[in-house]
């Protein structure tokens, strides 16, 4: 009896159950266990997985065996049959009630993971949605950040352009458009209003084209200086030592024509008188920019070098930044770029970038980078470094120099002096030397 409350352990296992009873022996001196006693409320409580009714039910079975109507033979029938109730009913209740505990699992899952599944789909959604949001709002912020910035730009264009606008307005007075003047009232142009270095070679060549011809047909470019605009007459113009007269345009052939009549005066004398578009008072920017068309439009004007270029946009740079140039503010530099706009006679900085990228890199070179780089031109211009290009020189030559910082430009420059060859220059190619 003691061992009862282990064989409800053996649940499933009813050939194991027979074969225990088959070999079970109880003496009769055994006191056979009442229905009140713990033994059965034990007994009864460990049956667990059988229906409630079922515990009942066998209480009320097990309540009919007493000591009177039991034999010794009959306590291996009551287990038996109590194992067998066992065996049946906590099958049966097992199975109806796992079946029904699944079924209801089943529906239980399949409602959790329905909400669970809903529950994902709404966060997903939401997560959608707040993604779209980010997404609809970055965009927004894209769309204003560009309007913002062409707005930006047109704010821009349009003050680059009214400046330029408001710099075309001529400054300066224009005194006649062809005055007959005396040559020995024509000087060279103050520095700051001087659009490039006489060139003595093509000096010699407008000489030469001149003494062949009985007068000069070039219109020079006048700027009045040092005088009130009230003393200026015409007829006075042509007489020798009245006014001082800058050479803004036709430098090189009052150059000319100043050593001819030096050297031979009776036979040069025609030349003496010149025609003249004259000024008075003009800036700066615009004496520049009156030299440049006037180059630009001049039959025996000497083309403009490379380094012509590159020394002009550093003497005007030098204006308006006279310090060291490894770091310029922006505002100058904007206005640096005005300036050659306007010198240059092109509508806008683009333009000014498009054709002179390289040779604006260039003239903005440190101070001991420029000493070196005067030095080259001087030498190409002697033509007194080996391997080099027939022809003047060309912007293609200092590309790559250009992507250089100063340190490095230094280097190839000082290396380019000390051997004095070409091939040395890093933009050289032997396309070019041939």
């Amino acid at each position: 009896v003691n061992n009862i409350s282990l064989l409800h352990k053996a649940k499933g296992m009813h050939n194991e159950v027979q074969a225990f009873l088959r070999n079970y022996k109880l003496s009769a001196s055994m006191k056979l266990p009442k229905v009140g006693d713990s033994i059965f409320t034990e007994y009864v409580d460990t049956t667990k997985g059988i229906s409630e009714e079922a515990r009942d039910e066998l209480t009320s079975y097990l309540s009919t065996f007493d000591e009177i109507n039991m034999s010794v033979l009959d306590i291996p029938s009551m287990i038996h049959d109590t194992i067998a109730f066992i065996i049946h009913h906590s099958s049966d209740g097992k199975d109806s009630n796992s079946g029904a505990t699944a079924t209801q699992e089943i529906e239980t899952s399949s409602v959790v993971q329905q909400e669970e599944q809903e529950e994902q789909n709404q966060q997903e959604e939401q997560n959608h949605q707040e993604e779209h949001n980010q997404q609809e709002e970055q965009n927004q912020q894209e769309k204003q950040q560009q309007e913002e910035q062409n707005q930006q730009e047109e704010q821009n264009q349009q003050e680059e352009q009214n400046e330029l606008e408001k710099q075309d307005e001529f400054q300066g007075e224009l005194i006649g458009e062809c005055l007959e003047v005396h040559v020995s009232n024509m000087v060279s142009p103050a520095p700051e209003r001087l659009y490039r270095a006489i060139d003595n070679r093509h000096v010699e060549e407008i000489k030469t084209a001149l003494s062949k011809k009985e007068a000069c047909f070039t219109v020079l470019l006048g700027n009045v200086i040092g005088i009130s605009r009230k003393k200026i007459k015409e007829r006075k113009l042509r007489k020798p030592g009245r006014y001082t007269i800058e050479t803004v345009g036709g430098n090189h052939t009052r150059k000319a024509i100043q050593e001819l009549i030096e050297e031979d005066e009776a036979r040069f004398n025609h030349l003496c008188t010149v025609r003249c578009r004259l000024y008075f008072n003009l800036p700066h920017v615009e004496a520049l920019r009156l030299g440049h068309d006037h180059n630009m439009t001049n039959d025996l004007s000497k083309p403009t070098s490379v380094d012509d270029f590159i020394r002009m946009f550093r003497k005007e740079l030098h204006k308006l930044f006279d310090r060291n140039f490894s770091n310029i503010p922006a505002i100058i530099i904007k206005h640096w770029h005005q300036n050659l706009c306007h010198i240059l006679g092109l509508d806008n900085k683009r333009d000014l970038h498009n054709k002179f990228k390289t040779l604006l890199a260039i003239s903005r070179s440190e101070e001991d980078v420029w000493v070196k780089l005067c030095q080259v031109f001087d030498l190409y211009g002697k033509r007194k470094l080996k391997h080099q290009p027939r022809g003047v020189m060309k912007t293609l030559h200092f590309k790559k120099l250009a992507s250089y910082k100063n340190r490095k430009r230094l280097e190839v420059l000082t290396h380019l002096l000390k051997t004095k060859d070409w091939k040395d220059m890093p933009s050289s190619s032997e396309r070019l030397v041939k």
